[in-house]
Parts: structure tokens; sequence; C-alpha cells
């Protein structure tokens, strides 16, 4: 069967514009199709590496905690589908990153 389409890939978990302090270990969930099936789903901040997601299902329905910086301001969390093709797939999910209050 030819590879017809690039992945359909969404981050559910967490929501555009969502805001995570300094340093703050953050879980990201979402799902992953294709019409071949999909390799791999690799999650990553803005200013990290790509990680590989940890599924039960094919990815389906994948998670990976990313840690967020230690420098506030706005970032990307970005996931990124490949097939079993090699097509890809990025979703990027805007946060804000905060200074943690002093106690």
């Amino acid at each position: 069967i030819p590879d017809k389409s690039k992945p359909y890939e969404s981050v559910l978990t967490p929501t555009a514009g969502s805001s995570f302090a300094t340093d703050a270990k953050v879980t990201v969930t979402g799902r992953a199709f294709d019409d071949t099936g999909i390799e791999s789903v690799e999650v990553r901040t803005t200013d990290s590496s790509y990680r590989v997601a940890s599924t039960d299902n094919d990815f389906e329905d994948w998670t990976k905690i990313v840690q967020m910086p230690s420098t506030p301001g706005a970032i990307d969390i970005i996931a990124k589908a490949t097939d079993i093709e090699g097509k890809q797939t990025w979703v990027y999910v805007p946060v804000n990153v905060t200074r943690q209050q002093q106690q």
C-alpha cells in the first residue's frame, strides 16, 4: 500500500497559552495516526532536543514529560510524528514560562 499522506498528530495537553514555572516538569499528551503506521513521536521545547514519547498503542496515544527552561519567556512545545515511510508532521504549542515565586 503506498503511503498517501503525512501523519495526523494532535497535542491534547497542555493547551496553547498555558503558563508554567521555570524548570517545571510538564506532561505532554497527544495522539497520532497514519495510513501506513506511526514510527515515532518525539517531543521537545524550543531550547531542548527531541526525545521519544511513551506509548502503549503504536503512538495512537502518547505521553512525554518535558522540562521548562530556567529562563522566563514564551516558548513552544514541539511534537514531531514520523510515519513508517519517513513522512513527518510537526505540532507547535505556544506556552509561557514564568519565574517561580519566592516563598
